[in-house]
C-alpha cells in the first residue's frame, strides 16, 4: 500500500497507524500536522532540506508512538520513514516532498 496521506486515508488508517496508541485526540493531531504542516516549515538558515524533513517526520513520529525516523539513504535518497518497528508495517513516509500512508518494505522493492 502506498496512499498520499491526505484527510480521507488519515481518518481511514488513523487506528492501524496509531496501534495502541490511537485516541480520537491523536487521530485528529495527526491529521492536522500531516494536512496543515509540511517540512518547509522546519528549515533553518541554510542547512539542507533533509534536516528539516528529519524534525518534520519527529513530530509526526512523537504522535505516533513509532521508533523513530529512519531513511533509506542512500539507495533511495528522498524516502523517510517513521520506524514501526516492521519493514512491512503500516505508518507515514515522506517520499520526494510528500506525505504518503504505506510501509517502507514495498517502496524499497519496487525501487531497488
Amino acid at each position: 500500500m502506498f496512499l498520499r496521506a491526505n484527510r480521507n486515508n488519515l481518518r481511514k488508517y488513523a487506528k492501524e497507524i496509531l496501534g495502541v496508541e490511537y485516541t480520537p485526540k491523536k487521530e485528529r493531531e495527526l491529521i492536522d500536522i500531516c494536512t496543515k504542516d509540511n517540512y518547509t516549515n522546519y528549515i533553518e538558515g541554510r542547512e539542507h532540506r533533509s534536516f528539516a524533513i528529519v524534525k518534520y517526520m519527529e513530530k509526526i513520529n512523537d504522535i505516533i508512538g513509532t521508533f523513530g525516523v529512519e531513511s533509506c539513504f542512500p539507495e533511495i535518497p528522498d524516502l523517510y520513514y517513521c520506524n514501526s518497528g516492521d519493514t512491512y508495517n503500516i505508518t507515514i513516509l515522506h517520499y520526494k516532498g510528500k506525505l504518503y500512508i504505506g510501509d517502507w518494505g514495498s517502496v524499497a522493492e519496487k525501487y531497488l
